[in-house]
């Protein structure tokens, strides 16, 4: 089963919070996208999880909205993630009669660029919604958003604005590292042939044509290199890649490959020399941190929430076009990282300590 960064980071968070013997209820549909999933309610690493069928693709559950209702009673903290959802504009409703300690993480959804993607009827009915959200929140009582970056922080306080929630109070603690068990580093060696990989969502946002553009400039420079670009597509981009890829002659050095999950995607990112990011936008990136944990330096665009790298050995940040981003590539690659350079880096995002920066966070609501 495929899960995206929010679903892994949530886990990382509920995961500690219950080694802090919390008790942790969640309520979700059994759905995955569009997919149904074989699960059962029950109580899986510590947290209790409610599974619930939804009609209507995975939009609405009549028995979730009522276990809604009937737990926000029980418990001190509601946490919710979902912007553009019917279940948070219904827990916020309750809530203002409920006055629990509300915790609101958008995940990189209440940014300008989420607005200014879509058109007609789309973006009206997501207005329409972050203005009923605007409602709700401004009568909480004890009510905080959660951003993983600083950047995401800037970005949805302009939003905010246009609503008048700048002021609304927040707090930034990062995603995570999920450590997975016996997992062994990739060998920190600089081998004959650059190997560079993109792993992720195929789709504009990541402008993935920027790195197979930067690739090009590589050949022409007689580099031995290839590039592996893995991921799902989710709007169509993939032919427009393809044929960015025959125009620049790098059939049998740029290759798109289908996802990969849990251990054999770690396995994978080990084969590789880079890992590659030019994404427009990102509230945090998952997939930047899951690189390093097995000590592959990244590079990436200075649009993305990863200033903290700038200065280290581990990664380097370009400018937003193909030719920085080959120079940044090279760059990176003859640098000599050590083992205790991603190590001392890595320790700033292990959920222990994440996880009772979030709870004083919560206290202070």
């Amino acid at each position: 089963m495929s899960v995206g960064g929010p679903i892994i980071s949530n886990l990382g968070l509920l995961s500690e919070l219950v080694k802090k013997k919390h008790e942790v209820k969640v309520l979700t549909t059994n759905r995955n996208g569009n997919e149904i999933m074989d699960v059962t309610n029950g109580v899986k690493n510590g947290i209790d999880i409610s599974y619930f069928t939804s009609i209507w693709g995975h939009r609405f559950s009549a028995k979730l909205l009522f276990n809604i209702l009937s737990q926000i009673k029980k418990y001190q903290i509601i946490h919710v993630d979902d912007v553009f959802s019917i279940y948070t504009i219904f827990s916020l409703f309750i809530n203002i009669y409920s006055k629990k300690t509300f915790i609101f993480s958008p995940r990189g959804t209440l940014i300008a660029y989420v607005l200014k993607k879509e058109i007609g009827l789309k973006k009206l009915l997501k207005i329409l919604l972050i203005k009923i959200l605007s409602n709700l929140i401004s009568r909480q009582s004890n009510f905080a958003f959660h951003f993983t970056s600083q950047k995401e922080k800037k970005e949805a306080e302009r939003l905010l604005a246009l609503f008048k929630l700048a002021k609304q109070k927040s707090f930034v603690v990062p995603n995570g590292l999920n450590v997975i068990a016996n997992m062994v580093p990739r060998k920190l060696k600089r081998d004959k042939q650059l190997k560079i990989v993109t792993l992720g969502r195929i789709n504009h946002k990541k402008r993935l044509d920027m790195g197979i553009r930067a690739v090009g400039i590589l050949v022409n420079k007689g580099v031995d290199v290839k590039y592996n670009i893995v991921g799902n597509d989710d709007d169509g981009t993939t032919i427009e890649l393809q044929n960015t890829i025959r125009n620049l002659n790098l059939e049998g050095i740029v290759k798109i490959n289908p996802p990969i999950f849990s251990n054999a995607k770690y396995d994978f990112l080990k084969r590789h020399n880079i890992f590659l990011l030019t994404s427009k936008s990102e509230n945090f990136g998952n997939v930047i941190l899951e690189a390093l944990s097995i000590y592959l330096p990244v590079v990436i665009t200075r649009n993305l929430p990863w200033e903290i790298l700038k200065d280290l050995k581990i990664g380097t940040i370009c400018y937003e076009s193909a030719a920085s981003v080959s120079d940044a590539i090279i760059q990176q690659y003859e640098k000599e990282c050590i083992a205790n350079d991603f190590d001392n880096f890595l320790k700033s995002y292990e959920w222990e300590t994440l996880c009772e920066t979030f709870l004083k966070h919560v206290e202070e609501v």
